[in-house]
């Protein structure tokens, strides 16, 4: 009898350490992380390419689609970004004044890309996530 309680508290212990690797690992615990930003531009198009290193879907919504400021707004929530990230890219595009980058701590990390768009145009917005190499591309073009 003594020898199973031996065994038995061995096992739990044994499994125990196994949960604690599992759920301690750096892989479960990584969080989402912005790591480069680009762009591309066409007369037609706009593309935004944002390289993570996990998948991750942002929150994307428009501002003052009627006014005389409308933007696009792409949020990446839980996310925090690589040194080096701008805080501004200016583009060649017809359509994108520029794009802003917000690096948010609080109340809860995110990054928040904010493209400036030019008014008078009427926008679509596409996008995918391309898990094979961690990239979110948004493709903006005017009709």
């Amino acid at each position: 009898m003594a020898g199973f309680r031996k065994n038995s508290f061995i096992v739990a212990v044994f499994a125990s350490l196994i949960m604690a690797v599992l759920i301690c690992s750096p892989a479960s615990a990584a969080s989402p992380l912005v790591r480069k930003i680009s762009t591309e531009s066409t007369e037609t198009k706009f593309t935004l390419k944002v390289l993570l290193n996990m998948r991750l879907a942002p929150k994307v919504f428009a501002l003052d689609v009627k006014g005389g400021n409308p933007r696009v707004v792409v949020d990446f929530v839980r996310a925090s970004g690589v040194k080096g990230l701008p805080a501004r890219m200016k583009t060649t595009s017809p359509m994108v004044r520029s794009v802003r980058v917000g690096i948010h701590k609080k109340p809860k990390p995110k990054i928040r890309l904010v493209l400036d768009l030019v008014p008078g145009f009427i926008y679509q917005v596409d996008q995918w996530f391309r898990r094979d190499k961690n990239t979110y591309i948004l493709v903006l073009s005017a009709k």
